[in-house]
């Protein structure tokens, strides 16, 4: 979580400062924009978890479907378009990265559809049976999903 707040507070404090001498100098005006920025995202990165009664599960789904499509998906595909041409004239090792890029494209397109339905279908379940709290609820949620 807080790799995730620091880069999005970098990208805040970078757009800030930018064109002036106190992003890159040990000034206050640095140190103030840079704390506030990291104390802005974390507070709004806890506000939106916290107020999101299934938020688990939305991460899960969000994790599932983007996940294959930003990792696994494309670094297969551009291997396999870099270099299908040499499924012929390349040795045994070609061969193999040949079918080890395919079979990463496989297993990303299995994780992206099975996933994604396994998300949806938890949400669903959760829904159904009232496990999900309201927002920012006092009540129990020890077997929230």
């Amino acid at each position: 979580m807080m790799l995730m707040a620091q880069m999005a507070a970098k990208y805040i404090c970078v757009r800030m400062l930018r064109g002036t001498r106190h992003l890159s100098s040990n000034t206050a005006r640095h140190w103030v924009t840079w704390i506030g920025t990291i104390v802005g995202v974390t507070l709004v990165g806890y506000l939106v978890c916290s107020g999101i009664p299934i938020f688990s599960s939305l991460a899960s789904l969000i994790g599932a479907f983007f996940g294959p499509i930003v990792s696994l998906l494309p670094v297969s595909l551009m291997w396999l378009r870099e270099n299908y041409h040499k499924r012929s004239t390349g040795g045994f090792g070609t061969r193999f990265q040949l079918g080890w890029s395919a079979m990463i494209f496989v297993f990303g397109s299995f994780i992206l559809v099975v996933g994604t339905y396994g998300a949806i279908s938890d949400i669903k379940a959760a829904f159904a049976a009232g496990l999900t709290s309201k927002p920012w609820g006092c009540g129990d949620n020890s077997n929230s999903v």
